[in-house]
């Protein structure tokens, strides 16, 4: 089989002009297909293109298949292309529209590009904005940390300063109390001293007592004495007396004396054991006194260790707030430093940023400008772009036109040549083509003829005809259906009982009874007027399958 590769393959379907089973093909002989050509023949009333991609040829061909094969056989016949995709209207301005659509496609990629370099960018900020955050967050943290430490050993500072400060008053309320109980040994001692003086006072007073004793026994005595001088001298009987009686006295004197002198010893010896009690409570006392010296002297000692400690606390509390003082300094700095540098992140990411929109723009200047280089270049429909005339549609996109239809009749030739020539206007088509096996190009047959036969009429073989035209790509086909135009008698609807016709270009459907009613009259009157023409007004409804239908149904012409 000879290659053909051709830009554009030119040929027209024209369905009109019947077809045999054995010479249906209307094209050039030995043609492959160029994907991503152009067929100028555009969509018609008998012309339909279908890409075809994917799950479709046993999915979606089989309701195609029914709507397409109606529609043509009840409108006059048409094709079905199957890997056939639709363009805009014309070569040139398909190619027009193609470098525009790819101007637009690189201007949406490289904007896409912007903007996510823009997005990425903003979030690459955004991220060491946030963990420059954490991080100074984490900091200040710390820092609020330290100084809570601080104040709270302040605190602690301070509490045991005023603790330090109660003690010291216990201790100076303990020496006013060691200073009052000085004050009272003194006082004891004072008495003691009183005690000596009464002791001293009472041994004064028991020697005169002896010594007035004594003087009373000696004047005593020398009464005695003159009183037995003088009895001796008077009588010696009543001096007895007397001497008795003075005796007596005397007795009684010295018993007195000797009652007041035991009286005077005991007092003696009270004195003296109130003494000794002084004497031992005067010894405890100058023992209590040299304790609470010793213990005013250790308060004193304790007192200025205090007071030490005291200029100690005030002197760490001092420290700790110029370390505080220094502490929310360095703060400040650090959120400064890393203010400063956030700025310059952010104007650094500002410029980055403007550096990329300059050069995505300059991006997309050049590949605007290789586009218009490149489609002026490769494709001669863009050379108005460049102020030459345009090719013609039929040798655009570098193709040249096919041989004339082979064996098809002159009708089929002649519009092929008047639709390559012209250039038709409409939908064109691009070839895409259709990945088929062997196994898959046989189902697909099988599949289409399975349709055609569930129509009602069923529809044989000699109304269709499947053509598989090969690619430029192994196993890639364009599935054309032919469809010939139905009998004028038959109304054709498919295995739904859905009937379809084509008018300009579009397919319309499934129809309505009044619809059907429409085109039912329409091949009626059609049928009488040829059968009036060809008998001279007598028509025999037996010759024409729509009269002998109404003649049946109880209709009379």
């Amino acid at each position: 089989m000879v290659e053909t590769l051709h830009e554009s393959v030119v040929y027209a379907i024209t369905p009109e002009a019947t077809f045999t089973p054995s010479d249906p093909i209307r094209r050039a002989k030995n043609v492959t297909y160029k994907i991503g050509s152009l067929v100028p023949n555009a969509e018609s009333r008998t012309v339909e293109y279908k890409a075809g991609g994917g799950s479709y040829c046993f999915g979606v061909l089989p309701s195609h298949v029914q709507k397409y094969g109606s529609a043509f056989l009840n409108s006059g016949g048409g094709t079905l292309a199957i890997g056939v995709q639709d363009t805009g209207n014309g070569a040139s301005q398909y190619c027009f529209v193609e470098a525009v659509a790819l101007l637009l496609l690189v201007a949406v990629g490289t904007a896409l590009l912007l903007v996510e370099a823009a997005l990425l960018l903003l979030l690459l900020r955004v991220l060491v904005v946030v963990v420059v955050g954490a991080a100074l967050l984490l900091l200040l943290l710390m820092v609020e940390a330290a100084l809570l430490l601080l104040l709270v050993v302040e605190e602690a500072a301070l509490l045991l300063v005023v603790a330090l400060g109660a003690a010291l008053l216990l201790v100076m309320a303990l020496g006013a109390a060691l200073l009052l109980v000085v004050a009272v040994g003194a006082a004891l001692l004072l008495v003691v001293a009183v005690g000596a003086a009464l002791l001293l006072v009472v041994a004064v007073g028991a020697a005169l007592l002896l010594v007035v004793g004594a003087a009373l026994l000696l004047v005593v005595g020398a009464a005695l004495l003159l009183v037995v001088g003088a009895a001796l001298l008077v009588d010696a009987a009543l001096l007895l007396l007397v001497v008795g009686a003075a005796l007596l006295l005397l007795l009684l004197l010295l018993l007195l004396l000797l009652v007041v002198g035991a009286a005077l010893l005991l007092l003696v010896a009270a004195g003296t054991a109130l003494l000794l009690l002084l004497l031992v409570v005067g010894a405890a006392l100058l023992l209590l006194v040299a304790a609470g010296t010793a213990l005013l002297l250790l308060l004193l000692v304790v007192g200025a260790a205090l007071l030490l400690l005291v200029a100690a606390g005030t002197a760490l509390l001092l420290l700790l707030l110029v370390v505080r003082a220094a502490l929310l300094v360095e703060a400040a700095l650090l959120q400064l430093v890393v203010g400063a540098a956030l700025l310059l992140l952010v104007a650094v990411g500002t410029a980055l940023l403007l550096l990329l929109l300059v050069v995505g723009a300059a991006l997309l200047v050049v590949a605007a400008l290789l586009l218009l280089v490149v489609g002026a270049l490769c494709c001669p429909c863009c050379c108005w772009l460049w102020g030459h005339s345009a090719a013609p549609a039929a040798a655009g996109c570098g193709g040249s036109s096919a041989a004339p239809a082979a064996g098809g009749g002159g009708g089929g030739g002649s519009s092929a040549a008047a639709t390559a020539g012209g250039g038709q206007s409409g939908v064109l088509g691009v070839i895409s083509g259709v990945y088929l096996s062997s196994s898959s190009k046989q189902r697909v047959c099988d599949l289409i003829r399975a349709e055609f036969l569930h129509f009602t009429p069923p529809v044989q073989s000699d109304k269709y005809e499947i053509e598989f035209v090969p690619c430029n790509k192994d196993s890639y086909y364009v599935i054309e259906i032919h469809v010939r135009p139905g009998d004028e008698s038959e109304i054709y609807s498919d295995r739904n009982s859905k009937m379809w016709i084509k008018r300009d270009g579009s397919v319309q459907g499934p129809l309505w009874p009044e619809e059907i009613r429409d085109i039912v009259t329409a091949k009626l009157m059609k049928e009488l007027t040829t059968a009036s023409h060809a008998t001279g007004g007598v028509v025999d409804s037996n010759a024409y399958p729509l009269l002998a239908l109404c003649k049946e149904m109880g209709h009379s012409h």
